[in-house]
């Protein structure tokens, strides 16, 4: 299954990106064609999975109006699963300036990182600004010039996102805010704790209008619980030491580099010191860009 979203500037046109089917690696490494359900699989191995893409790099960057030397491209997919839409980059590669180009893309994913659904994005995106640019033009560092979404069903509990229904009056009296909407409980001062074993997102049971949306699994709701989650741990990591200084070396499975992978996706690679003055000096700004990114 795939969507289209429609931009207010130029895109690449088909006929120019070539996406192959998704594939599926077994324990052998042999491959097979991903349909629209995955059955059988098992909860304690990683699935690994792969495509080919095959772009003409010079003619797409001359469709969105755009010279070689005043564009750069890069190709990114991103998994998306679960209920609460968690969401990660899994493979980034920087196209080069040719006219032909092909390229295999080859990545896992844990088993404990996949719960309900798996959306598998495959976008080419500008990969550095461009100045005086024409009408239409895009011209914005991360402008999404091509996508394709596949989304995969999957057998599964919920329950692999780290969420909780609870009444905060009778269940976390600790917190003495028996009226709050959600609560999350993490430890900010550990970038190296697994993430899916030391965050756990808590909603107030008591608020039925809320926790009811969230067990269905309404699409605004999530989206405002992932945008708060992702601007909350965001902007205390940008104030950790310890997080500044070990930015690229933590696994993508801790908090550390989970929040590091969503900065990329909404920042590029801007260096975690400059995002914290970001921060700093303009936090209205600094979560409006974030939210841009995943609501």
């Amino acid at each position: 299954m795939s969507s289209a979203i429609a931009f207010p500037y130029m895109t690449i046109p088909p006929e120019v990106c070539v996406l192959e089917q998704w594939e599926r690696f077994d324990h052998l490494g042999e491959p097979e064609p991903v349909d629209d359900q995955i059955a059988g699989w098992d909860y304690d191995s990683h699935m690994e999975f792969g495509r080919s893409i095959e772009l003409r790099p010079r003619e797409a960057v001359e469709s969105i109006g755009l010279t070689k030397s005043a564009a750069a491209l890069s190709v990114i997919v991103t998994a998306e699963t679960g209920p609460t839409s968690y969401r990660w980059l899994v493979a980034r590669t920087d196209v080069p300036d040719t006219s032909e180009w092909k390229h295999d893309i080859r990545f896992s994913i844990e088993s404990a990182h996949l719960a309900q659904r798996l959306s598998l994005v495959t976008e080419v995106v500008l990969a550095k600004q461009v100045s005086d640019p024409g009408r239409f033009v895009p011209n914005r560092f991360g402008s999404r010039l091509f996508r394709d979404a596949k989304i995969i069903q999957l057998e599964g509990s919920l329950g692999r996102f780290p969420m909780e229904m609870i009444d905060f009056r009778k269940g976390l009296p600790f917190l003495q805010a028996p009226d709050a909407l959600w609560y999350l409980d993490w430890d900010p001062s550990r970038p190296e704790s697994q993430f899916l074993g030391t965050v756990l997102l808590y909603v107030n049971s008591a608020h039925p209008e809320v926790s009811n949306l969230v067990q269905a699994a309404e699409p605004t709701i999530l989206s405002i619980l992932r945008c708060d989650v992702i601007r909350a741990m965001s902007q205390a990591m940008l104030q950790n030491e310890e997080f500044l200084a070990s930015y690229a070396d933590y696994g993508t499975d801790t908090v550390g580099g989970q929040v590091r992978e969503w900065l990329l996706m909404a920042f590029g690679d801007q260096k975690p010191v400059l995002l914290r003055s970001k921060l700093e000096s303009a936090p209205g700004r600094f979560e409006a860009q974030l939210q841009s990114v995943f609501s």
